[in-house]
């Protein structure tokens, strides 16, 4: 018996879905940045709170000052930055450049999934090193002068930035690579 999909081009006879563009974007910006995001700023204010008040009551009649919070020294909010630059910088950046560099391979590129991995290893050290001359800078401007509710905005206006840059390097990078190889050049991938 001869199925009309017998002589199927794939070599598994259903192949897995693919995406859309549109769809991509939904993943990514849906179910990853924005909520991720989120998550991290609250992760990170949970962690790097500035400390509560630790002075004694100088009378026992004195208890208006229950719950208040003295304001952190200027030596306590430098490390509280700092910490919070280091953080992003060390944890939170290469899970989201992956994230990035995976979506820009699959969603823009059309690469299948399982060449993902092999995209990671050669693209994510350098993209890494690129992010660290900008991300810290825009990490240290979120927590020093962006309000609390306003830098996931602040993060994501960024984060628009650094996508074009990545794109636009990508760009350049296979037009580079494309020329390399006409004139015999080793290849990046």
């Amino acid at each position: 018996v001869n199925f009309p999909d017998s002589h199927h081009p794939h070599p598994h006879p259903h192949p897995p879905p693919s995406l859309d563009l549109k769809q991509y974007r939904v993943l990514y910006g849906g179910l990853f940045s924005g909520p991720v995001g989120h998550g991290w700023q609250k992760l990170l204010a949970a962690c790097f709170a500035p400390p509560k008040k630790r002075g004694r009551k100088l009378r026992e009649e004195d208890d208006d000052s229950k719950g208040d919070e003295a304001a952190p020294s200027e030596p306590d909010k430098t490390r509280e930055l700092a910490l919070r630059v280091a953080a992003d910088a060390l944890i939170y950046g290469p899970v989201c450049n992956a994230a990035a560099l995976s979506f820009i391979a699959l969603a823009l590129e059309g690469k299948p999934l399982v060449s993902v991995p092999a995209v990671l290893r050669t693209a994510l050290p350098t993209t890494q090193l690129r992010a660290w001359r900008f991300w810290p800078l825009v990490s240290l401007v979120a927590y020093s002068r962006v309000p609390p509710k306003m830098r996931v905005p602040f993060f994501n206006c960024a984060g628009f930035l650094w996508g074009v840059m990545l794109i636009s390097g990508a760009g350049r990078e296979g037009k580079r690579r494309k020329g390399d190889e006409k004139k015999g050049g080793k290849e990046l991938y």
